[in-house]
């Protein structure tokens, strides 16, 4: 859409291609701050109810921002109520997986995960075709409709294992109040909790920049789309093979070389990118390994905190991802900045995000357990 948006000069203003910017920064910001009021809002009102209002708020959200005449629009629209829509549901299936999984946790959490990329390997043809035939106020409200029908379907399907968690929880939260603070005295949770904000503003500028990359390079609208969903289609096979081998391997260990091939990914095959085929072979890598955090952030927070504080965990945990409200939109300003070569400190500053996740992650396994090939 951002693509779109640029290429039709839909919107007015200085620096369009930064407030555009801001706004998938910002929605993944309200996804982050909801993600830690839903986290705070399930012991006291359910499952059920935290489902129905993220259902509702998402395909609101969807539908209004087809009307958008102003950047701003967007950001009440998308940015605000689809984000913080989809972070509720999401915060369900985060806190309900682990009561169903024990020894497979991390397949089940990549399944859980490979939904969002399966999806996403049609969605771009979609919209690249409803786009430029009828509109980007069309796009919105099917995407809208098909995400309100969808989940609607299955929410008879969704259950907890044991009724009497949600009430452990909501013990919890009494005695220990709605923000946990001895959290922070465990050291190697506040690393984990840095390194997740670290990796995501490298993984959204991927998604980000590819298309308008692909655009800057002499790529069609329908080219740009191809890269999102070849990144999807691998993301799909990345998070359940990812998850296999998180459970075979150790889930700390397979993160930290999935930031390393991320990284290389970034740095050597994107950095020389200006054919469509490598193109396809950096959306290839990148695919299959800078979307592991999702797939193994659950069972390594697991892991750390243990199962009592892990509700708590997992709402402060989204907490740090509010920091990534500025990676993107530097890595804009930065791009503005380099007229002779666009996009060369886009790639390098998503290259080194990657490298610096894999870092922190080596100190938290070395802190965790001192033998460097031991499963963790």
């Amino acid at each position: 859409m951002q693509d779109f948006y640029l290429r039709n000069q839909t919107f007015t203003g200085q620096q369009v291609e930064v407030q555009l910017t801001f706004a998938g920064t910002l929605f993944h910001v309200s996804a982050t701050i909801c993600m830690f009021v839903g986290t705070t809002l399930y012991p006291f009102i359910g499952f059920r109810a935290l489902l129905s209002i993220g259902i509702f708020l998402t395909m609101i959200g969807l539908i209004s921002a087809g009307f958008a005449t102003e950047v701003w629009h967007l950001y009440l629209s998308i940015s605000i109520c689809t984000g913080c829509g989809l972070a509720f549901q999401t915060v369900v299936g985060l806190l309900l997986i682990p009561g169903w999984f024990s020894k497979y946790i991390s397949t089940a959490n990549g399944i859980y995960h490979s939904v969002f990329f399966f999806a996403n390997i049609i969605l771009p043809f979609l919209m690249v075709r409803v786009n430029n035939t009828m509109g980007p106020r069309w796009s919105f409200f099917i995407i809208g409709i098909v995400a309100f029908v969808s989940s609607i379907a299955v929410f008879p399907f969704i259950k907890e294992r044991d009724s009497t968690d949600r009430k452990n929880k909501l013990d919890e939260v009494k005695k220990n109040g709605i923000v946990d603070w001895s959290l922070f005295r465990n050291m190697n949770l506040v690393i984990w909790f840095t390194i997740g904000p670290i990796q995501m503003v490298a993984e959204y500028i991927t998604f980000v920049f590819a298309p308008l990359y692909s655009t800057y390079i002499g790529l069609s609208d329908i080219h740009g789309a191809t890269i999102i969903s070849i990144l999807s289609s691998f993301g799909f096979l990345g998070t359940v093979s990812g998850g296999i081998l998180a459970d075979k391997f150790g889930s700390i260990n397979i993160l930290i070389i999935s930031m390393v091939i991320a990284s290389i990914s970034a740095m050597l095959v994107w950095m020389f990118a200006y054919t469509f085929s490598t193109m396809i072979i950096y959306a290839i890598l990148g695919g299959l390994v800078n979307t592991m955090y999702y797939t193994v952030a659950s069972p390594i927070t697991l892991y750390i905190a243990g199962p009592e504080k892990y509700p708590a965990a997992l709402g402060l945990k989204m907490v740090p991802f509010l920091f990534t409200l500025a990676g993107p939109t530097i890595a804009s300003y930065l791009d503005i900045s380099n007229r002779q070569e666009p996009f060369l400190y886009v790639k390098i500053f998503c290259g080194a995000a990657y490298m610096i996740s894999g870092l922190l992650l080596l100190v938290l396994k070395l802190r965790m357990q001192k033998k460097l090939f031991a499963k963790i």
